[in-house]
């Protein structure tokens, strides 16, 4: 059998994966949502962290979601082996139904806590009881946090959430709660930068020759849509190369999260900070 090389064009979609992983998403939305873990073949946590980073990376809707996950290196993202076509629009739609009769909020609550915690992040408040916050209290307390949702145009594309594409208003609330578990996604990007950024007195030279010590969330993940894996099948093995010309600020976006290039080739890579 001869060798086969795909050039896949993975963006940010592998960090991103990789923060998900840090508040453990497809974990927790698993011990949360009620499902049979032997008729699934993907688990509902796992069809909902395609749907985040979809949000974050391209935005399509549903029934194009397969559509991004082909030239993705998809078995670097998830905790199973899954195929694009896995991720059709009725698989993820059925993860919605699950997500809306776990209550949906409680599920978001729970992974907005797990982010303090283990990230002492200030994304959400700090007025946190010890078990998890109200469907009224996130929701509340999210409607107060305008600067990030002024900050992230995906949020305000409506394509996704079409009902044309979801057929049942609990499928589109469920969607609308996946949205904001992107957006602490996204908040955790944009924070962990600017942290780092003001503690060890650096800039970035963003696309634009941007010279920022405060760069956006969106700002960041456009410096890192050109990464490109080279991957090589070869006698049942794949081996995963970077290109000698990755851009030198999307590396140095990926260090200040607390990672290096590693991620895009090796699946067990822990946060350097930890």
């Amino acid at each position: 059998m001869s060798d086969q090389i795909l050039t896949l064009h993975v963006g940010p979609s592998q960090l991103l994966s990789k923060l998900c992983d840090e508040i453990e998403l497809e974990k927790t939305i698993n011990n949360l949502v009620k499902w049979d873990s032997v008729r699934c073949h993907i688990s509902p946590g796992t069809r909902i962290k395609a749907l985040v980073l979809n949000i974050l990376c391209s935005g399509k809707p549903l029934y194009k979601v397969h559509e991004f996950y082909q030239n993705l290196d998809s078995e670097m993202l998830f905790d199973t082996s899954i195929s694009p076509d896995q991720l059709n629009d009725d698989a993820l739609g059925r993860a919605l139904d699950y997500l809306y009769k776990a209550e949906a909020w409680k599920v978001y609550s729970t992974l907005a806590l797990k982010a303090l915690k283990k990230l002492n992040l200030p994304l959400i408040t700090n007025k946190l009881d010890e078990e998890t916050l109200s469907n009224q209290e996130v929701l509340r307390v999210y409607k107060g946090q305008s600067a990030v949702e002024t900050r992230f145009r995906l949020i305000k594309d409506s394509q996704m959430i079409d009902a044309i594409y979801l057929k049942t208003p609990e499928r589109v609330e469920a969607l609308g709660i996946v949205y904001v578990m992107a957006l602490l996604i996204y908040g955790i990007l944009e924070y962990r930068v600017r942290k780092e950024l003001k503690e060890k007195n650096l800039s970035l030279i963003l696309k634009g020759k941007r010279k920022l010590y405060q760069p956006t969330g969106q700002a960041l993940l456009e410096q890192l849509e050109d990464i490109t894996v080279i991957l090589i099948n070869q006698n049942r093995q794949k081996l995963r190369l970077l290109p000698d010309n990755i851009d030198s600020q999307a590396k140095k976006i990926i260090e200040l999260c607390g990672y290096d290039l590693s991620i895009y080739v090796s699946k067990n890579v822990e946060n350097k900070g930890e």
